[in-house]
């Protein structure tokens, strides 16, 4: 209800002085998303359409209970970061808890973010695109595969993935961020297509990887 001693602000990524220009040219590549404009562009209330995951919860943190299953990395270097998340199974679902969001991280630093954890022998999923990396991080101790990519398409992928119980750490800002911004693409009438956009795809890639790891594909 609206009060007489409260005045209504709205704030958008305008009134950030201090924002990186990369991030303002990435949401102002998206100012034909109608949708995602008014809420992220203009600090209104409204849906984001197109938008891939949905119903993801935030935890305050990691139960107890819950049991470490993955580790999965998404590498980056100079423009796009690496993306390391942990995952936990817990009551039927997942909890997703980010280890790491960098750019121009070496596969040294890769290795020992994962050799600090507490329980650093769990297995590593890794982006299968880069071989070598990966070769490199198990020489340096780490129990590091290369994700299986087979026949399924990213769509039926992707839809694994929402089919599962999921929730998000709340000191996982970068994941969280990417969750409420990774959309499909669209045409250039803006129908949307089976083609998940690149933009905010880093440690949603990583997860995907994760996941698929460790759910069971029906026959």
């Amino acid at each position: 209800a609206n009060r007489p001693d409260c005045e209504h602000l709205i704030l958008t990524y305008r009134d950030n002085e201090a924002l990186d220009r990369r991030i303002i040219d990435a949401i102002e590549t998206r100012k034909e998303r109608k949708g995602w404009w008014q809420v992220y562009g203009l600090g209104e209330l409204g849906e984001v359409e197109g938008k891939i995951y949905k119903d993801w919860a935030i935890v305050d943190e990691i139960d107890h209970h819950a049991r470490l299953e993955r580790y999965c990395i998404d590498f980056g270097y100079s423009n796009d970061p690496t993306a390391i998340v942990a995952i936990y199974y817990f009551n039927g679902g997942y909890i997703l808890d980010e280890l790491a969001f960098q750019t121009q991280m070496s596969n040294k630093q890769i290795a020992d973010v994962i050799k600090n954890q507490e329980i650093p022998q769990i297995l590593t999923i890794a982006d299968s695109a880069e071989p070598k990396s990966i070769d490199d991080i198990k020489m340096q101790g780490v129990n590091v595969v290369a994700a299986e990519k087979g026949k399924d398409s990213v769509l039926n992928v992707i839809q694994l993935v929402q089919d599962q119980r999921i929730s998000m750490t709340k000191h996982s800002v970068n994941v969280i961020k990417e969750y409420r911004n990774y959309l499909w693409e669209t045409d250039k009438d803006g129908k949307l297509l089976n083609v998940p956009e690149h933009e905010f795809s880093d440690s949603m890639d990583a997860i995907r990887y994760g996941l698929t790891s460790l759910v069971k594909k029906p026959d």
